[in-house]
Parts: C-alpha cells; structure tokens; sequence
C-alpha cells in the first residue's frame, strides 16, 4: 500500500502533479479557532514573498485587516517549512493570528496580495464559517469561493479546527471539514491523488526504460 510519510510530502506531492491547485498558488488548509492558529500550503511552482500579504475578516468587526508580516509569527511545529519572506514550493507555513481576529462563532479569512480589499484580482484564498459573509461575493469573482456559501461549526468540539479534505481545491464550503487539529499530523492521501501519482509512477517507470 502507498504511504506519505509526512503532510509536507502530501502537499508536495499534489503541487508535483496538478492536484488540489486553487486559482491561486496558496491556500488556507487549516484553521483552529480556538488556538488562533493558521496553515497555509504554496501549491504553486516558485517561492512567494508574504510580508506584504494581508488578512481580511469583515465579519468580526473592527480590525478587519492585518498585514501578515507585522502582524503573524510562524510557529514551529515542526512541520512549518520556509519563512514568511521566502514561502518555497511545496511549503507549509503554520502561523499565529491575534485572537481577535478569528471569531468563534462567525466569521471570514481572506488571503490578499495587496490591501485593495474589493478586488478580485487580489485575493489569494478565502473560507468562510458560520454564517454568510462580506468578501465571499470577492472570492466569488476569483472564482475561489461560492457567494453566501459557509462552513457549518456547529459541531465543532474542543480540539477540533476547520480542515481542507485532501486532494480538493479549497474553493467551497462542502471540501473542509471539522477534525481533530492536524497540525504536524499526516493526512491520509486522497484516492485521486492515489491515482494522480500512480500514473505519475508509471509514467518514470516508462522512461527508464
């Protein structure tokens, strides 16, 4: 039977075979709401600069930004890879956000590129939880979210966070789910990444020859 012997080496195994690839090259993978914590995962092929990314969460009232950089301290669970000013392919970064910002009971995480907030262009990744939102008609226009559309935490115990089934693309409500925190603990790989890498294996084997 396949194994992936760590998260990192499963996201990095989706970035090498186009699976799970949002509109952009990041994505929000997890949230604990109860710690304040955050995982993000670069899907893409090149390493991002985040200092001078921001978070938006108009469902919690006033702050409704932070700019990562001045804002975001990267814990180490020995699972973060890469830092917030070199953020590689195939890395994950898990990150602290002030507990303010994230409510428990409703509320929005928009990842932006720049601070122009309204637009489509400069949204990175968004989920929303708990009720309807403000920046999900945004997330919509990138094609990175369904307006209106949120994730039910009404089951959410002690423990649990808000988590990216595996293999999905991160773009609505119904491909997170509710779980114990996963932070540093490894995924079971989904059956289309199965089959992804399979014929990715396949493949190698084929040109060997």
């Amino acid at each position: 039977m396949f194994q992936i012997k760590s998260k990192l080496a499963y996201f990095a195994a989706v970035s090498s075979v186009g699976v799970g690839v949002s509109s952009g090259s990041i994505i929000i993978s997890e949230i604990d709401l109860t710690n304040n914590r955050v995982e993000l995962v670069n899907t893409g092929t090149s390493s991002v600069d985040l200092t001078n990314y921001w978070w938006c969460n108009r469902e919690n009232g006033s702050p409704f930004y932070q700019q990562i950089n001045t804002t975001n301290s990267v814990v180490d669970t020995g699972l973060s890879t890469g830092s917030l000013a070199s953020f590689g392919a195939g890395d994950i970064l898990v990150l602290d956000i002030s507990a303010s910002f994230l409510p428990d009971i409703n509320g929005e995480l928009g990842l932006y590129t720049t601070n122009t907030f309204g637009a489509s262009a400069a949204i990175e990744d968004y989920v929303l939880w708990g009720n309807t939102g403000i920046r999900d008609a945004v997330a919509e226009g990138a094609s990175i979210w369904t307006d209106n559309e949120f994730i039910d935490i009404s089951g959410l115990s002690a423990g649990e966070s808000i988590q990216l089934r595996n293999g999905e693309l991160g773009n609505s409500a119904s491909e997170y789910f509710l779980g114990a925190s996963s932070f540093g603990v490894v995924p079971e790989p989904s059956s289309t990444l199965l089959l992804s890498l399979g014929v990715l294996g396949l493949g190698l084997i084929r040109k060997r020859k």
